[in-house]
């Protein structure tokens, strides 16, 4: 089994690395994926969009 996440935001103000850090907070941290713990494999693609 694999679920693979996909976020996309504009976040004014956050660099990259801060955002990096939360996305993988709230990956961890989220009742769903605490609910899906029995999957083998869930993944993250989290990407900062360029707000200019």
């Amino acid at each position: 089994d694999q679920i693979a996440l996909t976020l996309n935001a504009v976040v004014p103000g956050l660099d990259e690395d801060k955002f990096q850090m939360l996305a993988e907070a709230a990956k961890q941290g989220c009742p769903l994926s605490k609910a899906l713990a029995s999957v083998s494999s869930i993944t993250l693609t989290a990407t900062l969009q360029d707000t200019a």
